[in-house]
């Protein structure tokens, strides 16, 4: 019987607005940092530590 590959889950961590800033600037250089938000999640792969995206909730 053949398996087929299964893709890696997402997974969503709280994170700091700190942290999701540095991503943006790293990321995006068209935007600039928020200066406040409600919160903000990163999403990351289940196989992995490292943030693929980030968002930012505001009112």
């Amino acid at each position: 019987m053949d398996k087929t590959p299964t893709s890696p889950r997402l997974n969503l961590l709280p994170v700091s607005l700190r942290t999701a800033n540095a991503f943006v600037l790293a990321h995006h250089r068209h935007h600039r940092a928020v200066q406040g938000a409600k919160f903000a999640l990163a999403v990351t792969l289940s196989d992995s530590d490292l943030i693929r995206g980030v968002a930012i909730v505001g009112r």
